[in-house]
């Protein structure tokens, strides 16, 4: 946005200011008429192009016009300096000039101020060098969406997706990326693209920012957030089966489905309750097919038959019975086989775990472990 000032009515006039800064630079004499009808009027499509105009010198033996700008001008005059001014030009013949802002900061300013005078070829000058000033923010138009999507498949993968904006002087996309307990991540892109793939280290708050760059180096400096909140943990195991032969226990099962299976770890746990075949079948008969976790069957001695239990009233059944766990452990593959102690009912359960890590916002290296929901299976066993 560039607006021009045409009321200077609270605008501190500089005249005097630049007038004597030029006198006593360059000695000459200012007798000349002033210059009419300076105008500045920013470009509709580029909004760092200030176009400058003014009515044509028709004195005798012009020579040439001298521009100068100014940027922050208030801030320098209070400094009593003018270290920000700027010879535009000191040889145009011509009565208009195209003039492009720039700033080390991303292309922003305040403030900036045009001066303009005649010279003659004696290097007589105008009166009074003619000011016109303008307070503008030249930012492109902020991106309208920008949407946050996490892969069905990849749990890392995250999609970004934004709307274009309409300008003949875009020149990229910057993308902000800022994970939980991480330092931001600055990318670019080319102008005619619309998305971006990224892939995170670890859960938590995510934080994306789209903006557009202009060809001068202007843009959002501060750009609205889009915020998603990431979970890598694993899903949950497929087909978990048990298998009993000679008093040993063979667990298999399958990975995770619609998941990123890489660097997954499986923790498993078999526990025997203190449980006796008559306490299992009555709970087995009580059982009214109303489970809370998924894939709680029994098998009783060695049939292939499975049929569904009550969770809550086995769970709590042998809870009250007491128990010991067997078996706890750690393992990539997808099969475990355990040595059983004897006649009794066995819990068995299995959680996918994810290892990542990464480095911190204090450069420090961070290892977390993201557990899946268990899957569990209760199986009676006779010696």
């Amino acid at each position: 946005m560039i607006n021009i000032i045409t009321n200077l009515d609270n605008v501190y006039d500089y005249s005097n200011t630049i007038q004597n800064y030029w006198r006593n630079q360059s000695g000459n004499t200012a007798i000349l008429p002033n210059i009419t009808s300076f105008k500045a009027v920013p470009d509709e499509e580029d909004k760092t192009l200030i176009h400058l105009t003014w009515d044509a010198a028709t004195f005798e033996n012009f020579s040439h016009y001298e521009i100068r700008c100014s940027k922050d001008w208030k801030l320098d005059a209070r400094l009593g300096n003018i270290p920000n001014n700027q010879v535009v030009t000191d040889d145009l013949t011509e009565n208009y000039l195209d003039y492009r802002i720039y700033n080390e900061d991303d292309g922003w300013a305040k403030d900036i101020s045009f001066w303009i005078a005649a010279y003659d070829t004696r290097m007589n000058r105008s009166k009074d060098p003619v000011n016109v000033k303008l307070t503008y923010c030249i930012e492109p138009d902020k991106v309208p969406i920008v949407l946050i999507e996490q892969d069905k498949s990849n749990k890392r993968l995250i999609h970004i997706t934004w709307q274009p904006i309409q300008s003949s002087v875009l020149d990229r996309y910057v993308i902000m990326v800022q994970e939980e307990d991480r330092k931001p991540v600055f990318l670019y892109v080319n102008k005619d693209t619309t998305n971006f793939d990224y892939y995170v280290s670890h859960s938590g708050i995510l934080q994306v920012a789209v903006s557009a760059q202009l060809e001068s180096g202007a843009r959002i400096r501060r750009p609205e957030k889009a915020v998603y909140n990431i979970s890598i943990a694993p899903n949950r195991i497929e087909s978990l089966n048990l298998s009993v032969a000679n008093m040993g226990l063979t667990i298999t099962w399958k990975e995770p489905l619609n998941d990123d299976n890489d660097n997954l770890e499986y923790h498993y746990v078999v526990t025997k309750f203190n449980l006796t075949q008559e306490q299992f079948q009555t709970a087995f008969q009580n059982s009214d097919n109303n489970t809370e976790l998924v894939n709680i069957y029994a098998s009783v001695d060695g049939e292939t038959e499975q049929q569904e239990l009550d969770s809550s009233v086995l769970y709590s059944l042998a809870q009250n019975q007491g128990y010991e766990v067997i078996r706890e452990l750690n393992t990539k593959a997808l099969k475990a086989s355990v040595d059983l102690s004897g006649e009794g009912l066995y819990k068995v359960q299995v959680f996918p775990h994810r290892h990542v890590w990464y480095i911190n916002k204090d450069n420090k290296r961070i290892n977390k472990i993201y557990e899946g929901p268990s899957v569990i299976q209760y199986v009676y066993v006779k010696s």
